[in-house]
């Protein structure tokens, strides 16, 4: 075993145990914020566990390529759908307090939400 498939491995190995963290805290608090990790996680993991499967047993068939292809798909609508329930700024007065402080809050975080609330009121 070369140092970078160690590597390669210990990665692998950290991702998955990642992906069980998360899960057992979503299925503690079933908060969308966590259901949210849990599927991003998911489908990295998933990914990884059956590449490694199909490198291990020497297959590439078409089934494990269109799988592994779809959840690679799938990572950037999980990763914007993980972004819109931590970055709820606008109802909690985020977005003022940074400003208070002197920090900078993120574009995607306030753009147009408060202002679209206060004009259908």
């Amino acid at each position: 075993m070369t140092a970078a498939e160690l590597v390669q491995y210990t990665s692998d190995v950290v991702f998955v145990a990642i992906f069980v963290a998360i899960v057992r805290r979503a299925i503690r608090s079933r908060r969308r914020a966590n259901v949210d990790a849990a599927m991003l996680f998911g489908a990295l993991a998933a990914v990884i566990v059956v590449s490694l499967a199909s490198r291990a047993a020497g297959l590439s068939s078409p089934a494990t390529t269109g799988f592994v292809l779809i959840a690679l798909l799938a990572l950037p609508f999980l990763t914007l759908r993980l972004i819109d329930d931590i970055c709820r700024c606008w109802r909690s007065g985020r977005c003022s307090r940074s400003r208070a402080l002197g920090w900078p809050s993120p574009p995607w975080c306030c753009r147009g939400r408060s202002s679209s609330r206060s004009r259908s009121r």
